[in-house]
This record gives C-alpha cells, sequence and structure tokens, in this order.
C-alpha cells in the first residue's frame, strides 16, 4: 500500500512516495501460501511414484502369469497322447462325488433313451399289426361279398363328353340359322363403326326395359326356344327377336366379329370394351350375367391380344371369369394355347421358318417386352388353362 506525501521547499513542490512495511498477518499468509504450495509439489511427486509403483507390479504379475501359462502349454504339448484322444485336465484332482454325479446323470440318460426307443417300437410293430389285420378284414369281406377291389389307385377319367359338346354346337348352329335374316337386315342399316354403337346402345336398353314375362321362356327346351324366335323372325325384322337373353348376347358378338360389318379390331375393341364397363356398372345384374356369356369373353381376350399382346390383360381377364364362375369352352382353351404356344417360342427362341413368317407379319408378336412378370402371367395363364381342359374333360 502507497501513500504519497508532498514536502513544500525552497525549490518548490516534491512528490516522494513509500511503501508501508508488511505486517504480520500478511507475513504469516504468505509464508502459508509458500508451505501449501511446497507440499502440493511434494503431494504430487509421491503420488507419482506410487502409480509407478503399482503399474510396475500389476505389469510384473502379469508377465509372471504369462510366462506360467507358456510353460503349462509346453508341458501340456510335450506330453503323451493315451489312445486318440489328448484329455486335458483343468486343476489338480477331481472329486471323487463330482465322478459319482457324473455316471449317475450318464446312467439316467441311458435309461431313458432305451425307454424312449423301446416306446417308437412297439408303436410302429402296434401300428404294422392294426393295418395288417385291418387289410385282412377287408379282403375277406370283399370275398364274402364277391366283390373284386383293385388295390391300385385308379386315375381319374379324362375322356370328352361329344354327346354334351355336340349337343352345344347344334344348339349354336340352330340359333345361326334362325337369327340369320334378322343379322342380315342389320348389314342393311350399318354403314360405320358409330352405328354399330348406337345399335347395341339400343338393344341394351330394349333389354332394360323387357317385359319381364318373357323371361318364362327360358324355362323352355332349346328346340322350342329356337322355335319362337324363328317365328318372330318371319313376322318382322325390325325388332331383336325373344327371348332378349338369348338373342342380345348373339347379336352383340355377331356385330362385332361377323365379316359384314367389317371395322378395324381397335374400334371392336373400344366398343367391346364399352358394353362391357356399362354391363358391370349397370345396376340391373341380368344385364351382366345374360350379356357376358363364354362367346363374349372369347371375343373380349381375343380383341384384347390382338390389340395389346400384354399378357396381364389375358389374366385380369381369366381372373375375372374365375371369380364369377363363367367357365370357358373349348374355344377359350384353343385361344389360350395358341398365344402361350408363341410366346414360350419366342422365349426359348426356337423358331422355325414357318413360324418366323407369321410374327413378321404380325408386328405387335415382335413388340412383346419379356420380364418377370410377364413370365409369371404366363405361368398363370399356363395353370388356368390346364385346370380347364380338366373341367371340359372331366366325366359326369
Amino acid at each position: 500500500m502507497l501513500k504519497r506525501y508532498v514536502f513544500k521547499g525552497t525549490l518548490g513542490y516534491r512528490k516522494l512516495s513509500y511503501r508501508y512495511p508488511p505486517c504480520k498477518e500478511a507475513k504469516q499468509e504468505r509464508e502459508t501460501d509458500i508451505i501449501s504450495s511446497k507440499n502440493d509439489d511434494n503431494n504430487a511427486e509421491s503420488t507419482s511414484i506410487q502409480e509407478k509403483v503399482i503399474f510396475g507390479s500389476i505389469f510384473e504379475r502379469m508377465q509372471k502369469k504369462e510366462e506360467i501359462m507358456n510353460r503349462n502349454m509346453s508341458k501340456l504339448l510335450s506330453s503323451k497322447k493315451r489312445g486318440n484322444e489328448l484329455k486335458i485336465t483343468f486343476g489338480n484332482d477331481i472329486n471323487p462325488s463330482d465322478l459319482n454325479l457324473v455316471k449317475f446323470l450318464k446312467g439316467e440318460a441311458d435309461k431313458q433313451r432305451e425307454e424312449k426307443g423301446n416306446i417308437m417300437y412297439n408303436l410302429f410293430v402296434n401300428l404294422e399289426e392294426t393295418l395288417r389285420k385291418n387289410k385282412k378284414n377287408t379282403l375277406a369281406k370283399s370275398d364274402i361279398l364277391g366283390m373284386n377291389i383293385d388295390t391300385k389307385v385308379q386315375k381319374p377319367s379324362l375322356e370328352i363328353d361329344f354327346d354334351r359338346l355336340e349337343s352345344e354346337e347344334r344348339h349354336k348352329a340352330a340359333l345361326n340359322n334362325v337369327m340369320k335374316p334378322y343379322i342380315n337386315q342389320l348389314s342393311t342399316e350399318i354403314n360405320n363403326d358409330f352405328d354399330i354403337l348406337e345399335k347395341i346402345k339400343d338393344l341394351m336398353t330394349l333389354f332394360l326395359h323387357r317385359d319381364r314375362k318373357q323371361d318364362l321362356l327360358l324355362r323352355k327346351s332349346p328346340i322350342e326356344i329356337i322355335a319362337h324366335i324363328q317365328k318372330h323372325c318371319s313376322n318382322t325384322l325390325r325388332q331383336l327377336p325373344e327371348p332378349y337373353a338369348v338373342t342380345l348376347p348373339y347379336t352383340v358378338v355377331k356385330l362385332l366379329s361377323d365379316p359384314q360389318f367389317e371395322i378395324p379390331s381397335d374400334r371392336k375393341y373400344t366398343i367391346l370394351m364399352y358394353v362391357y364397363q356399362e354391363c358391370k356398372a349397370n345396376v340391373d345384374l341380368s344385364l351382366y350375367l345374360n350379356l357376358c356369356t363364354i362367346d363374349f369373353y372369347n371375343l373380349l381376350l381375343q380383341l384384347t391380344w390382338e390389340n395389346f399382346n400384354e399378357i396381364y390383360r389375358l389374366r385380369e381377364i381369366t381372373n375375372e371369369m374365375e371369380i364369377n364362375g363363367i367357365t370357358g369352352d373349348i374355344y377359350t382353351v384353343e385361344l389360350l394355347d395358341k398365344i402361350v404356344n408363341d410366346l414360350r417360342t419366342m422365349n426359348d427362341n426356337v423358331l422355325d421358318e414357318e413360324d418366323l413368317d407369321k410374327m413378321k407379319k404380325n408386328a405387335l408378336t415382335i413388340g412383346v417386352v419379356w420380364s418377370k412378370e410377364t413370365e409369371t402371367d404366363l405361368h398363370l395363364i399356363e395353370n388356368y388353362v390346364k385346370n380347364l381342359k380338366k373341367a371340359l374333360t372331366a366325366s359326369n
């Protein structure tokens, strides 16, 4: 702490500064600080020495353990082998009570294994004896009844029901004959695809507003229905013959497939898809059930493939047919079989000159893009055709 004194003399003012001598308390504090700092330095030095000693002892112990392990391993590896096994014992001696416990547990395990084996053996023996007894009883009963039982598994019959197929073809041929005058009359009225679309709309409206009593005609036999249609066509050709449930789907398919109504394939597909969507969207379910027949779906499959050559579209149509309970016919099998064979031929790169010429004429066939999804969809179509063949050839 400084304090300034000012003296005045002859020479003027002078400034002098003096320092008070330190007090006793300040001296003691300063001495204690010096002593504490010395103690801290001594403590730090002592702790560092202790740490060195501890770490040194640890490293020495680790080194000794490692040396002991190396000596033990060298002794173990240099020891003789008894038999073909190298026996390693950890510890000095094994307690005899432990050996007795091991023997006891091993004996119990062997007993349980033997008991389980005997149980399974007896089970199989009893099962075999039961089967033999049942077989003898069955053969004895068959001898008593005079029956000849064939033990071989009989494969299901895959014969085609030609009678049913012939009756269906006869019905189609008869319907073609009686509806021919009406179709010829339509060919004189229709000039383009727009006329076809408008005519189909009128026929669908006529079906939706029909007299429900005419549905009773469907209870008659096919011969009586054909006779009724023929009688109607002989009287007038301006109106669709009744019953509409038979004549409407026939007329729609004819307008989009008969050579008399020559329009581009893409226009046919557009009109057919319009009819298809209208049938599914209409509140009256009978429109879909009566109009979307097997012939309708066959034409839809054909036009879809002609315009797109995309197998997944065919897979979607066949899935809907299965869901709605619409079973295909021999024309469905023929159409899908041809498509599957063409695609398999393309995928396998096995082409004859005739096949190559046919594919060159069809530009869309060459443009099919093969992918993993295409392979999956094609496999599903193949399964559908296989199941359809079984359904058609199943004996009634």
